[in-house]
C-alpha cells in the first residue's frame, strides 16, 4: 500500500530524530527559519495546510502556483525549485518559503534517496490552497544538485490564482 497512492499515512511512518538532547540537556529548541513574510492572508479567518511531501528521484511536481505562503522543512534528499529563469536548491535539514502566486515546479535531483518534506501553508479562506498551471515556462529538466554554496531563496511575492 502506498500513501501517495491513498491519502492515507501507514500506521509504521514515523520520523526519529536523535543525539540532540540527553540526561544533562534534555530540552533544545533550534531556530531553524525566521523571515518577514507579507504575504500572510490579511482575512480574519484563513484555511492552513500540514502536509507531508515525497517526491521519486529525478521526479517533477507539475507546475503550479501557491495561493498563499508555504513553509517547506527539508527531511530527506534535495529538491531544486524551478521558476522560469531561476533555480534554487534545498537539502535535508533546510527551512525555506516558496513564493506566493509564482510560476514554478519542483524537482528532486538525487538518483536514489526520494525528497521528503513538511509543508505549512496559510491561503485565503476562498482560494485553493495550490492550483496547478499544465504546461510551464519550460519543459527543460533542471540543472542537477549544484556543487558550493546554495542558491538564493526566491522571492516571496507575486499574484494570486484568480485574482
Amino acid at each position: 500500500m502506498s500513501f501517495a497512492e491513498n491519502g492515507v499515512v501507514p500506521d509504521d511512518l514515523s520520523l526519529k530524530l536523535t543525539g540532540i538532547v540527553n540526561e544533562e540537556k534534555p530540552f533544545l529548541r533550534v531556530e531553524l527559519f525566521e523571515e518577514l513574510v507579507s504575504s500572510i492572508p490579511k482575512d480574519p479567518e484563513s484555511k492552513l495546510l500540514v502536509y507531508h511531501a515525497e517526491l521519486w528521484p529525478a521526479a517533477n511536481v507539475p507546475w503550479h502556483i501557491h495561493n498563499g505562503p508555504l513553509l517547506i522543512i527539508m527531511l530527506q534528499g534535495d529538491v531544486i525549485l524551478q521558476f522560469d529563469d531561476d533555480e534554487f536548491y534545498y537539502k535535508a535539514g533546510d527551512v525555506f518559503v516558496e513564493p506566493v502566486g509564482v510560476v514554478h515546479r519542483a524537482y528532486s535531483p538525487h538518483p536514489e534517496v526520494p525528497m521528503a518534506g513538511i509543508g505549512i501553508q496559510i491561503t485565503p479562506p476562498d482560494r485553493d490552497h495550490i492550483v496547478n498551471i499544465g504546461q510551464g515556462p519550460t519543459e527543460s529538466k533542471p540543472t542537477t544538485a549544484p556543487q558550493g554554496p546554495k542558491l538564493p531563496r526566491p522571492r516571496l511575492s507575486g499574484r494570486l490564482a484568480g485574482s
